[in-house]
């Protein structure tokens, strides 16, 4: 059963929350456009951090899902009560969606070869919402975009959660673990452990090492030049360099980790520091969401 859908009711305004919903229903078509076009899409309530349905979550949902039936690219939309009732066939319900692994079980539905899930993370000021797909047949998944939306009183009351989440990293949606080790703090999250080394001033610049390994299973890391960054009151600084595993990049580098095995990763800044910076690693892997290994204190060699 598909159909196109009716633009949701709460549209008619244009508050904050509205045009904010808006711009992330549109990326994610634009987003879409490469991934989902030609495909039967189900969207699933987008669940709070504990993987439970709340009313904002169904309301972004059917707001996802106006934007991509009402798009210019051939899209075709299942219908949300339809896919309701395939989901509790296969005796999911709503919880169903909670991580990457769990949503490849709905495979077999009928008429569906693309589903887009997500989960929604509330802040101190604002709520974080990382969106996803799978492709059933092929069972792949993809990151589609994360976005914000501010928090209003009228909004919190459509989010059931009782206390402030951290931003999400592992595909089942817990939040990265940060433990103790050594000079500075051990980042982890599902089978990723990255640790900084040390920092250390060099002829132009500072150099930053990591270790970084992956448990139980192999991956491929991803380490980005935008979103991280040395910074010192109101001086901040991206990378001239990100080097791991043989491999080198400014932007952007992309390298396989073998399970067990530790790697070296080498963040290049220009500039000179005192001690007490802050440094931030953004990443991701091919199981986990974005994330931010976010330390204070650095101390320079």
């Amino acid at each position: 059963m598909l159909l196109l859908l009716a633009a949701p009711l709460f549209l008619a305004g244009q508050s904050v929350f509205d045009r904010e919903v808006k711009i992330i229903a549109e990326e994610i078509a634009a987003v879409a456009k490469s991934s989902l076009t030609g495909h039967n899409i189900a969207i699933g309530d987008i669940l709070d951090a504990d993987g439970n349905a709340v009313q904002l979550g169904s309301l972004l949902a059917d707001e996802i899902s106006y934007a991509l039936s009402t798009s210019a690219e051939p899209f075709t939309i299942v219908d949300r009560s339809h896919f309701q009732k395939l989901m509790d066939e296969v005796d999911l319900g709503a919880n169903g969606l909670l991580d990457d692994n769990t949503v490849i079980r709905l495979g077999r539905m009928t008429g569906i070869s693309a589903i887009v899930y997500g989960k929604i993370y509330q802040q101190a000021d604002h709520y974080r919402i990382y969106f996803k797909y799978c492709l059933l047949e092929k069972q792949t998944i993809g990151a589609l975009c994360r976005g914000y939306l501010t928090r209003v009183p009228s909004i919190d009351g459509k989010y059931t959660g009782t206390k402030a989440k951290a931003a999400p990293t592992g595909s089942g949606g817990s939040p990265p673990q940060v433990a103790s080790s050594g000079a500075y703090e051990v980042f982890k999250s599902g089978p990723i452990q990255i640790q900084l080394d040390d920092c250390a001033h060099a002829s132009g610049g500072v150099n930053c090492t990591f270790t970084v390994s992956s448990s139980g299973r192999n991956e491929t890391l991803i380490l980005f030049g935008e979103g991280t960054y040395l910074s010192q009151g109101n001086r901040r600084v991206g990378p001239v360099g990100i080097y791991l595993d043989g491999r080198q990049s400014t932007y952007q580098l992309s390298a396989p980790l073998v399970a067990g095995r530790p790697y070296k990763a080498l963040v290049q800044f220009p500039g000179r520091f005192t001690n007490g910076a802050t440094l931030t690693l953004r990443g991701k892997t091919y199981s986990i969401y974005e994330f931010d290994y976010h330390l204070n204190n650095i101390h320079f060699k």
